[in-house]
């Protein structure tokens, strides 16, 4: 890899960390309803992958495979959106944020339980400060909030570890899976979008 593309591939990745960090209060202040913006972000994502997947591809299509493992990732991906869409409207956005990173610390239980792997300290590590910082960073915040809400970003925590964990699998197509669950946002959202 030389300089150039190493130096794009940071930037792209601090845009990213920009644009995650920010989604929860983008959420909040748009004045349309969940659906409407889990709908719109939806058919937004899925054009714009299929641009990069047409260019990456050499200018040739690349068709989606719609395989179970890749079909599970997207259906827990439109989950995790919608509820995390579903959660902001209902709470605080840092509510939202905070209980929806519940999903490293279930990702890192499964991994002892169910895998029988014991995590590196440095898994453990990271995963507690991340959690802890979220905390911190909203302590102030988590009081407040509808039960509902609460309630959804939770939900949206466990269907994030889910996705983590589907694309873990070796059967499994990330780039598939996150065609499949914008896919999904736009067409299942938008029935209900202008509730």
């Amino acid at each position: 890899m030389n300089n150039r593309s190493s130096l794009l591939g940071s930037v792209l990745l601090l845009c990213a960390a920009l644009l995650w960090s920010t989604a929860g209060i983008c959420v909040k202040l748009l004045p349309w309803n969940s659906f409407f913006i889990a709908s719109a972000r939806g058919l937004i994502c899925t054009l714009l992958l299929f641009v990069l997947r047409f260019v990456h591809g050499g200018g040739r299509f690349v068709p989606v495979r719609l395989s179970r493992h890749n079909v599970m990732a997207g259906t827990a991906m439109f989950l995790t959106s919608t509820l995390f869409m579903l959660a902001n409207k209902l709470t605080t956005a840092a509510n939202a944020i905070v209980l929806q990173y519940i999903a490293p610390v279930l990702v890192l239980l499964y991994t002892m339980v169910v895998e029988k792997k014991r995590p590196s300290p440095l898994e453990v590590g990271l995963t507690l400060t991340v959690c802890a910082g979220c905390v911190l960073a909203f302590s102030d915040e988590l009081q407040g909030g509808g039960t509902l809400g609460n309630f959804l970003a939770l939900l949206s925590g466990v269907t994030f570890a889910g996705l983590i964990l589907i694309n873990r699998m070796e059967k499994t197509i990330p780039e598939d899976g996150q065609i499949i669950g914008c896919c999904l946002s736009f067409v299942c959202c938008l029935p209900f979008a202008f509730l």
